[in-house]
């Protein structure tokens, strides 16, 4: 079976309550898929464990949309969060509301 991870440029698991776990699995997942440019996170129950998570993952990626909004993420989330945008060269939206 050919794997095809490897084209993966959309991934929306919006409203799937995946919380801290789920975002740190899916980060180690993420490490490896440098073609996503899309990821809706967003009304997941994600704190800055899994924000922080997903910040080291996505480090040097191309990613241009990034939704975590609704979720748990506090200043400590945000900051790492920070630190990812600025190693990313283009972002074209970004959210972190609720």
């Amino acid at each position: 079976m050919q794997n095809n991870t490897t084209n993966l440029t959309v991934l929306n698991l919006g409203q799937n309550r995946i919380g801290d776990s789920g975002a740190t699995a899916l980060a180690q997942s993420l490490s490896g898929l440098t073609s996503v440019q899309v990821l809706n996170l967003g009304e997941n129950r994600i704190s800055d464990t899994g924000a922080t998570a997903l910040a080291e993952a996505l480090r040097g990626s191309t990613i241009t949309e990034l939704n975590l909004g609704e979720n748990r993420i506090s200043d400590t989330g945000v900051a790492a969060l920070a630190a990812l945008l600025s190693g990313v060269i283009v972002v074209g939206w970004f959210v972190l509301v609720g």
